[in-house]
């Protein structure tokens, strides 16, 4: 450093996923100076949620345990500076069982799956994915036999430090539900939904809502969509799904961040007849905790942790969330968390409900 007082060091745009000391040195140019070093500890940073107009942004098929990394950037309507991205992921009529991983390159392969997926269906799931250095993530196949699938990414939105929606996590509740009434969908059927002042949701100051979409026992196999309302109400729909389904399916969900429409409105479409069931889990607004990106982690397996039990018999599992050793804030608000539900012994319906430990 010739005469300057002070010096800049760029770090891997990944450096933040954990807390990182690197040790940055300075050598003079002058004969016989020593060099300067200096230990910097990074820390991952909190960003706020920038939906952008849903769109396809990827298309592509994926060999068995081969890494795919896709770039996300400027063109996809994300600027470099974004530390993480929500999209969706569908696996298209995969030949094999499997799952899918999505995770920020050059980082670590990690013992998580963000999508599980059966030979012949059509399966989607939204991830919040950090986004490794030069701004790329990731995709990693395993199936049961090599083969290739096919997989669709649907942008939804970035996490950005500084900007942004703030999220404020809310009790889950019900905003539409067909079966009530019993008023399915037809085929092609688009409706708008009041987000804004439902359901806990403030009636002002709301950029984007935590929604989660489900479809029951459709009539045939097809997708749903949930996007923002327009100025045209739900007619302008954007080529992307939310959920995908085959028909007479029990119910199929999937949770998404999305911008709230004109009129504080969301629109939900479906391509086949079928119950349609819209629940809300948190807001963002100018106000709220913003987003810290982590490697992902497996906090729970009920197979190794020998925590099986008969299904008509409900179980509770607390996990604790607040480990600061384990990379938790422990002021965090809310954990951003994939469950997966491996088959049961005997198939049938049920459900998973995840909730506050202190919630009723």
């Amino acid at each position: 450093v010739n005469g300057a007082s002070s010096v800049t060091a760029v770090f891997p745009s990944n450096a933040g996923l954990t807390s990182q000391t690197y040790r940055v040195t300075a050598t003079p140019l002058n004969v016989g100076g020593l060099p300067k070093s200096v230990d910097v500890g990074v820390s991952p940073v909190a960003g706020g949620f920038v939906a952008v107009g849903q769109r396809r942004v990827s298309d592509v098929s994926i060999g068995s345990g081969v890494e795919w990394p896709f770039v996300v950037n400027d063109e996809a309507g994300v600027p470099l500076v974004a530390s993480a991205v929500m999209v969706n992921v569908a696996v298209v009529a995969p030949a094999a069982n499997g799952h899918l991983r999505l995770y920020a390159c050059g980082s670590s392969l990690p013992g998580t799956a963000s999508v599980n997926f059966v030979a012949g269906t059509t399966v989607a799931n939204s991830v919040l994915v950090t986004l490794g250095e030069g701004s790329e993530l990731c995709m990693w196949s395993t199936t049961s036999s090599p083969v290739s699938v096919r997989v669709i990414l649907d942008l939804h939105g970035y996490v950005r430090p500084g900007v942004g929606g703030l999220f404020n996590p809310i009790a889950p509740a019900r905003l539409m539900d067909t079966r009530t009434g019993n008023v399915p969908y037809v085929g092609g059927e688009a409706r708008a939904v009041t987000v804004t002042g439902a359901g806990g949701v403030p009636a002002s100051g709301v950029s984007a809502v935590s929604v989660m979409a489900t479809v029951v026992n459709p009539s045939l196999s097809g997708y749903a969509i949930v996007y923002p309302a327009g100025v045209d109400g739900c007619s302008t729909r954007p080529g992307v799904s939310t959920v995908n389904y085959v028909a007479a399916a029990p119910a199929v969900s999937n949770t998404q961040f999305i911008a709230v429409g004109v009129g504080g409105q969301v629109c939900v479409f479906s391509t086949s007849a079928a119950h349609v069931i819209l629940d809300v889990s948190g807001w963002f607004g100018a106000t709220g905790a913003g987003y810290v990106p982590m490697v992902s982690t497996r906090e729970f397996d009920s197979a190794s942790e020998d925590a099986l039990h008969p299904g008509n018999d409900p179980k509770m599992v607390e996990l604790r969330l607040d480990d600061s050793s384990a990379g938790y804030n422990p002021n965090a608000v809310a954990v951003n968390a994939n469950i997966a539900v491996v088959p049961p012994v005997a198939l049938g319906g049920g459900n998973v409900v995840a909730y506050a430990a202190d919630a009723p």
